[in-house]
């Protein structure tokens, strides 16, 4: 009896750690599976949050913009093309003058913040995004994309009778940007639907019998 009682304790140690082997596994593990998943939802079907609801919409309150300025370590645009689009319509304009549209259904003018001239552009963020020629239609967390590539398996671990593998990034800016997006939806970005627990759940499940079966074959 203890014979058999030592054997299934060196199966249960070896069945973890090839567990933890197989969450971590780079492109094709359990983990990179889940955030394939995640990636997949948000960035290019837009589906929404994992509770099935969608997220907030781009932004449309007019914000205050500057022209591209390469090496700084912030623009509102992502290049100095995108961001002559509209500072070409300033140019040789007289400061604090707010210009409307030919329509009269936008203003785009100069103002002074604080002692800096700032340019106040209609529609916010989403406008900002269409001018940089990026969708619109579904929020999918992503600009300069930095953000989503630094985002992997972290690493899983083994606590009591379940192992619990993190999703996240070390890159501070990254992080502080997830941590941004999530305070603002209030929900977290990073989490798994029903369906795709269960699609998971599925994967395990064979993986777990193919593991037991070779292990009783071998």
């Amino acid at each position: 009896m203890k014979e058999l009682y030592n054997r299934m304790k060196q199966f249960q140690a070896t069945i973890e750690g090839d567990f933890i082997k197989f969450a971590d596994q780079k492109n094709i593990g359990l983990g990179s599976t889940a955030l394939a998943f995640i990636e997949k939802r948000v960035r290019r079907k837009g589906g929404g949050a994992a509770d099935g609801s969608q997220w907030k919409p781009y932004s449309t309150k007019p914000t205050f913009i500057t022209p591209y300025k390469k090496g700084a370590k912030s623009n509102s645009f992502t290049s100095k093309t995108k961001s002559d689009i509209v500072f070409r319509q300033l140019k040789g304009k007289r400061k604090d003058k707010i210009l409307v549209a030919k329509d009269g259904s936008e203003k785009l003018g100069w103002f002074t913040v604080k002692g800096h001239h700032l340019a106040l552009l209609p529609g916010g963020y989403k406008r900002i995004r269409e001018i940089e020629g990026r969708q619109v239609a579904f929020k999918d967390f992503e600009r300069t994309s930095e953000m989503w590539k630094s985002i992997h398996v972290m690493g899983t671990q083994s606590l009591g009778l379940k192992f619990v593998t993190t999703i996240g990034t070390e890159n501070k800016l990254s992080k502080k940007k997830l941590e941004g997006n999530n305070k603002r939806e209030g929900k977290e970005i990073l989490m798994l639907s029903k369906k795709e627990e269960q699609d998971l759940q599925e994967i395990l499940d064979k993986w777990i019998t193919n593991r037991v079966n070779k292990a009783m074959n071998g």
